[in-house]
């Protein structure tokens, strides 16, 4: 990632190394989770020797966003299925 030029680039290869560790991970029967974990640490370790200030601040954005959406994901799915109204998991819930 030291040697992109591209902000866009830089973010989307840095969401495709996280990606790849957990695929890595699980294809060497590691937890993919922990290899994701250790990924993201050590990009956020060396983003400063890495990562202009431009490109810190806009993956920071970027990510913010992924987190939220995917919260709202976990949310809406957790909160629907609580729901006595809720007809969408009906067939899903053992009980």
């Amino acid at each position: 990632m030291k040697y992109l030029k591209d902000e866009d680039l830089i973010i989307t290869a840095s969401m495709l190394a996280v990606w790849i560790s957990y695929l890595l991970g699980e294809a060497i029967g590691v937890s993919g989770v922990i290899a994701t974990v250790l990924c993201g640490m050590t990009i956020g370790w060396l983003q400063h020797e890495v990562f202009t200030a431009a490109v810190r601040l806009r993956a920071a954005a970027f990510w913010q966003v992924v987190i939220f959406l995917l919260e709202r994901r976990c949310n809406a799915t957790s909160t629907c299925r609580r729901s006595p109204r809720c007809t969408r998991w009906a067939a899903s819930d053992p009980a």
